[in-house]
């Protein structure tokens, strides 16, 4: 590199190095500034313009900038001036915040400064010149696509959809919260053969999913799958029913690069439409019987295997005596454990003082809750239910039975819109059984007047 005199006698041999030096400034890209030593701009080039849209204010000083100032840099300021050349960081700088000056208008800019000292005749310094790195559209274009991030992660975090993403080598790269909601499990590193075991996935037959069938396995593979549905059992949670669109992503080629696949939970909303459709069915059979002990029966093989693996109906029956109405259970079941059912011992005391009672995991609960005798308590353990509802039968005011409902194989979890649908059921059962109890009271006394 060449020294201070090396470059004097160069500029010497040039005809006319004042027009030299002043073109390099004029075009130079980039934005210079001098300063004399009471911090005064004495010369800006073309560049400096371009970025803020104007030359320094009349009255400006390097040395007073507030703007500078709260930033930390007037100590630089000052080591420029006592001959050092220094370097800022990246700082946003905004001209029309400055006090001691009256700005208006003029670009707000992200910049980076070399500050170097100027030398008369090459004593001490008295005039400090400063190269400016625009960095504005870098740092705009960080700052947005860091808002576009934060946004996505906003709608990845608050959605109540879940939102799945993986790559085109079937990893899944993107589970937001639902989806881990809805599944039970956290982001999985695993490839598409394991998705069907690792996240739970099952046909609404209950056979594990194959990936054949996989909506977002599909998409991978370019065909975009609308509204499939397919049940998930979490390790530990009830079975849920999702249903899901899922749409290959391609890049600028066409290629697949990936897929996303939407999922929405609902497990609720057609646990509603069953539970209205029972209410519906089972007043249509109560209305075609008029035997108290069928009232019962009906509702009961309604209930299994809709809703329930197993059904007990403790009632009066209509000479007054408490006995095991009925038990039903699903075709996959204990049928001696059912024999066992039909000799528990009845508590009239216990029956009096019966009331609606939710254990979604009996296991964690225990089945103490459930009999008050050894004989009962034995066959509870015995038959393990997975889920348990037990509701009161009233007529009138009276307690005349109970409905007690358990899932076991199809490991069903019962939930607060369960019992509410089953004390439905249970009350019309119950005032369905009261009348038919009355209209043979009432045929039997006018045929004992006859």
């Amino acid at each position: 590199m060449s020294d201070t005199g090396d470059i004097r006698t160069r500029l010497g041999s040039i005809e006319d190095p004042f027009e030299l030096i002043r073109g390099l400034f004029e075009h130079a890209p980039t934005p210079y500034a001098v300063f004399n030593r009471l911090g005064h701009c004495l010369l800006v080039n073309p560049a400096y313009v371009k970025m803020f849209g104007t030359e320094p204010p009349a009255g400006y000083s390097l040395l007073q900038d507030e703007v500078a100032a709260a930033l930390g840099l007037t100590r630089l300021f000052h080591a420029a001036y006592a001959g050092e050349t220094v370097k800022t960081p990246t700082f946003w700088y905004n001209p029309n915040a400055l006090q001691h000056v009256d700005v208006r208008g003029v670009n707000q800019v992200a910049i980076a400064c070399t500050l170097f000292p100027l030398r008369a005749g090459g004593g001490d310094s008295t005039h400090v010149a400063i190269a400016y790195s625009d960095l504005t559209a870098e740092l705009t274009a960080k700052s947005t696509a860091e808002a576009e991030r934060d946004l996505v992660h906003t709608i990845l975090s608050q959605s109540g959809d879940g939102i799945i993403v993986a790559d085109k080598h079937g990893t899944i790269q993107i589970f937001n919260a639902e989806a881990e909601r809805q599944h039970g499990v956290t982001r999985q590193h695993v490839g598409a053969p394991a998705w069907s075991q690792t996240y739970g996935l099952y046909t609404l037959e209950g056979s594990p999913l194959p990936l054949d069938q996989t909506p977002l396995y599909l998409a991978l593979h370019g065909q975009r799958v609308e509204n499939a549905e397919w049940m998930v059992r979490p390790a530990n949670g009830s079975a849920r029913l999702l249903s899901g669109t899922a749409t290959p992503l391609r890049n600028a080629d066409g290629e697949v690069t990936g897929a996303m696949l939407i999922t929405r939970d609902e497990t609720d909303r057609k646990a509603a439409e069953q539970h209205l459709k029972l209410l519906a069915a089972a007043s249509a059979a109560l209305a075609t019987t008029l035997i108290y002990e069928e009232t019962f029966a009906r509702v009961a093989h309604l209930l299994v295997p809709a809703v329930a693996d197993w059904c007990l109906v403790d009632a009066y029956d209509k000479r007054g005596t408490l006995i095991h109405l009925t038990v039903v259970h699903g075709p996959n079941e204990n049928q001696d454990l059912a024999q066992v059912a039909n000799r528990l011992p009845l508590s009239e005391e216990r029956l009096k003082d019966a009331h609606p009672l939710l254990l979604p995991a009996v296991q964690a609960s225990g089945v103490e809750p459930l009999g008050a005798d050894d004989a009962t308590e034995q066959f509870w353990k015995q038959l393990a239910p997975h889920s348990l509802i037990r509701v009161p039968l009233r007529a009138r005011g009276r307690v005349i039975g109970t409905f007690t409902l358990a899932t076991k194989t199809s490991e069903r979890t019962f939930t607060p819109g369960d019992l509410a649908a089953v004390e439905e059921l249970a009350s019309r059962a119950a005032s369905a059984a009261d009348n038919a109890r009355l209209y043979h009271q009432s045929r039997e006394a006018a045929q004992r007047a006859e």
